[in-house]
């Protein structure tokens, strides 16, 4: 089998198009087609329904959909530490986020960066939360970026290793508008019926945090899971495209938001307080990694020393 399947398959997932799918993977939309049929030929079943737009996946491909993107992170994980091994990478900063820290806030945060310290190598790495803590205790990376819930979890382990919080954010109950422009799958849930809910899979801190939070609440919304997944890509496509209620990052959706695609579900009481922290290995870090490490950590006094309590 072909890896190239797999990330076409992962493309088409997060699109919903087999043009956009196509335009994303630099191939044509014939090629992609040829690719996507042969990946179901080899797992001899059809992962999308071609019956509607946008192309959604079906049963499964949703089953396969975590495990094609874990390959796909070691892939390119493998490459860099070959790369780095052979001398192609020369002294880059090694970090891990997950997907969510990746396609949202990670490019505007490090072009603030680089106006300080200007350009440097990098080497970024995604998956979920748990797996970027091991590298980082492991020490394939020197640093990891993630979502941790105001309200941390024992189970998170962050207090292993020393952070920095570099940014705030929420998690919140998005859906998309009905026709008046009121949520579609609102909380608690219309009288006598379930809203449809897609959830953020264990392995999801995000997740984890808005489980507590629905434990916690008495009468408990009447949900119905019917979509769930680890990685908070394809949640939010899926609440895009109108499948259900989803809590989300708010700098994932700020866009989505402002547009009027989604909605907020419910008010501010059912918002998940989060920061964004950017967790350092115990180990020795490169002298570029130390420069990063240093100039965050001022950054971070003086937003203190700028909004005392």
């Amino acid at each position: 089998m072909d890896h190239a399947w797999l990330l076409d398959f992962l493309a088409l997932a997060r699109a919903g198009s087999f043009s956009k799918a196509a335009q994303h993977r630099n191939t044509t939309q014939s090629t992609l087609s040829k690719r996507i049929r042969a990946l179901e030929q080899w797992a001899d079943v059809e992962l999308f329904d071609r019956s509607s737009l946008p192309v959604r996946l079906s049963e499964a491909g949703r089953a396969l959909e975590p495990g094609a993107q874990e390959i796909a992170d070691l892939l390119v994980q493998s490459r860099n530490r070959a790369r780095l091994a052979a001398g192609r990478i020369q002294s880059a900063v090694a970090l891990a986020a997950t997907h969510a820290i990746a396609f949202s806030f990670f490019p505007g945060w490090l072009t603030a960066i680089e106006r300080d310290l200007g350009r440097f190598p990098l080497k970024l790495d995604c998956h979920r939360a748990d797996r970027c803590f091991q590298w980082l205790e492991q020490g394939d990376v020197e640093f990891a970026i993630c979502h941790v819930p105001e309200r941390p979890m024992e189970s998170l382990g962050a207090n292993r290793f020393a952070s920095i919080v570099i940014a705030d954010d929420d998690a919140v109950p998005v859906s998309v508008p009905d026709a008046a422009g009121s949520p579609a799958y609102p909380i608690p849930g219309k009288a006598g019926q379930r809203t449809a809910y897609l959830s953020l899979a264990a392995g999801s801190w995000t997740g984890s945090a808005v489980r507590v939070l629905l434990a916690e609440r008495e009468p408990a919304p009447m949900l119905e899971t019917v979509f769930e997944s680890p990685l908070t890509e394809a949640v939010k496509s899926m609440a895009v495209n109108g499948h259900g209620l989803a809590w989300l990052p708010r700098s994932l959706v700020g866009g989505e938001l402002a547009s009027g695609r989604l909605v907020a579900a419910a008010g501010p009481d059912w918002t998940v307080p989060m920061r964004i922290c950017l967790f350092r290995s115990n180990r020795s870090l490169s002298a570029r990694g130390e420069a990063l490490w240093r100039h965050l950590l001022n950054s971070a006094q003086r937003r203190v020393s700028d909004n005392p309590p």
